[in-house]
């Protein structure tokens, strides 16, 4: 099993692990990423930044209606282009009503309360 098919199984896991935020769709030889989520990011590349926080950058495109400027609400991934680069699905997790992440696209996305899956 190839990295991209373990990648969309793992996410399909995290899925049922979210109640159901996240689904898989597509197959591992579909052009561009082979995730979808309810929101979610797809940039050039993925990056894992300090205190849970995961970063996408560069041609940044959103996904399923999620914001393309400013705060981002509730769980959301951001998936790379780049076969090699992690896909980040972050939480909504802040106990005093933050956002779980910002969009400046096509620059950037970020994401606190991320983990690499």
């Amino acid at each position: 099993m190839g990295r991209r098919a373990r990648k969309v199984m793992m996410v399909g896991t995290a899925g049922v692990f979210l109640g159901g935020v996240l689904t898989c769709a597509g197959t591992a030889q579909a052009a561009g990423p082979a995730i979808a989520a309810r929101q979610g990011y797809v940039c050039d590349r993925t990056y894992q930044g300090n205190k849970g926080k995961g970063w996408g950058v560069a041609h940044c495109e959103a996904v399923n209606g999620a914001p393309e400027q400013g705060e981002i609400r509730g769980a959301f991934l951001i998936d790379s282009r780049n076969g090699t680069d992690h896909t980040f699905v972050c939480r909504d997790l802040s106990p005093d009503g933050y956002p779980s992440g910002n969009a400046e696209l096509p620059r950037k996305v970020y994401g606190f309360y991320c983990e690499a899956i």
